[in-house]
């Protein structure tokens, strides 16, 4: 029989806050805090796929 074990959490000192400030995410992602415009969002699944 096995068992599952869940992995332990990183210590402390090996994980770093990864976060970006939303204003260098919206733009990393090329966006607003009000979305897509259409013609962007009608764009994109051609780009990237659906």
């Amino acid at each position: 029989m096995s068992t599952d074990v869940a992995p332990s959490p990183p210590d402390a000192a090996e994980s770093t806050d990864q976060r970006l400030p939303l204003a260098e995410l919206f733009r990393d992602l090329r966006t607003s805090p009000t979305g897509l415009a259409g013609r962007e969002a009608a764009r994109r699944p051609t780009a990237y796929g659906p």
